[in-house]
């Protein structure tokens, strides 16, 4: 129909399809749960954390960190990820974590997040396998001080948590998988619903006329015949007795 539509023009197609979205939406949720439980592979995620310290001759004569040091540590952050993700040091860990892993598939591996605000550093590592995981998050960390202080003359890092071995997947997520699902199938139904109707120039009764402010001058009902009347009554029967 070539008219304007408002938005509640709009939700009242989608209320008369109301059936359709919960049906879609219920396949889609089940589909989105066999999928993430068959066909997803899960991935153990784990962490460490190490302390990172610009010199160790920088300390004030109490034998605490300045603020300056505490600053200057900070900007370094970068610097000692850049040393630590080089491929140099992940052929290292990979030779030293004895496991079947290049340095590229660890570089895919590894990430090193700053904590804002500190010197702080987590090394995250995700794997299929969560002792491999952990094999590699420690490898790496147990490794680092030498690596910063050869590179960096001074540098210091320091581990605060040694890395462990994963209880459960960090992913795939069933309720993020199950959400998005039906979020997909409301935007697919939604769109073929609101195109069937507004492409449909069929005049199904006198309600699609008033949109043309045009004069309805009479109106066939529907009338059932006999055999229709027998086939609904036959129909009842049946799922009674069912």
């Amino acid at each position: 129909m070539n008219y304007e539509i408002s938005v509640l023009d709009i939700l009242k197609i989608f209320i008369k399809k109301w059936w359709i979205f919960i049906i879609t939406a219920v396949a889609f949720a089940v589909i989105a749960v066999v999928y993430t439980k068959f066909f997803v592979q899960p991935v153990y995620v784990s962490r460490g954390t190490a302390y990172i310290t610009a010199s160790g001759e920088s300390y004030s004569a109490s034998g605490n960190l300045t603020l300056s040091d505490l600053m200057l540590s900070q900007e370094l952050t970068y610097t000692y990820a850049e040393v630590l993700n080089s491929n140099t040091y992940l052929k290292s860990v990979a030779k030293e974590s004895g496991l079947n892993y290049d340095h590229n598939q660890l570089k895919h591996m590894i990430s090193i997040e700053s904590v804002e605000g500190s010197s702080v550093i987590v090394v995250k590592v995700r794997a299929y396998d969560p002792k491999e995981a952990c094999i590699i998050a420690e490898t790496f960390l147990n490794g680092a001080h030498e690596e910063v202080g050869r590179v960096i003359k001074g540098g210091i890092i320091e581990i605060i948590d040694h890395a462990e071995v994963p209880a459960a997947p960090s992913s795939p997520s069933y309720p993020r998988n199950v959400l998005l699902a039906v979020v997909c199938a409301f935007l697919l139904v939604g769109v073929i619903v609101f195109c069937a109707d507004y492409f449909d120039d069929r005049v199904k009764g006198s309600e699609d006329l008033a949109v043309y402010n045009l004069p309805v001058l009479a109106e066939i009902p529907f009338v059932e015949d006999g055999e229709e009347k027998k086939k609904k009554r036959l129909l009842r029967k049946t799922v009674k007795a069912v």
